[in-house]
């Protein structure tokens, strides 16, 4: 059974995926024998910006990675020389960073949240026009 969240699914061709007694299914490549085949999905929430909210409130030694961010020399998005996980700081008050320094968000749906988990760490990838960063918890 494969895990995907709503918008995952929706996102795919709709000749690609169909729902069989009210369960929603996915075609989808089996490595094994090198044919697809039809398999049944498990929907989960897209996380939102209140989920986002929720877990900063929720988490008291948060980690952020950011991966790129905007430059103002070159107007544009560009990648983080270091994009290791550092402890979070509290931010300088603006209402945009989530009191949260370096975890830019531009609200009204334009931000794009994902899931997120390695080996050591587990929260949620934020990626919008003002960069892309990651804040996490530590596994215990």
């Amino acid at each position: 059974m494969l895990t995907m969240t709503k918008r995952e699914y929706a996102r795919k061709p709709r000749d690609y995926r169909s729902i069989i007694d009210g369960k929603p299914y996915v075609l989808n490549l089996n490595p094994q024998t090198g044919g697809t085949e039809l398999v049944p999905v498990k929907l989960k929430s897209n996380p939102t910006l209140t989920t986002i909210k929720s877990f900063i409130r929720k988490n008291q030694n948060l980690y952020i990675s950011t991966q790129s961010r905007f430059d103002g020399m070159v107007d544009c998005v560009m990648p983080c020389d270091n994009k290791t996980f550092e402890p979070a700081k509290p931010s300088d008050g603006f209402k945009n960073t989530l009191g949260i320094e370096g975890a830019w968000s531009v609200f009204d749906s334009r931000d794009l949240i994902s899931e997120y988990e390695d080996d050591n760490f587990k929260g949620y990838e934020v990626y919008n026009c003002c960069g892309r960063f990651i804040l996490a918890v530590k596994k215990a």
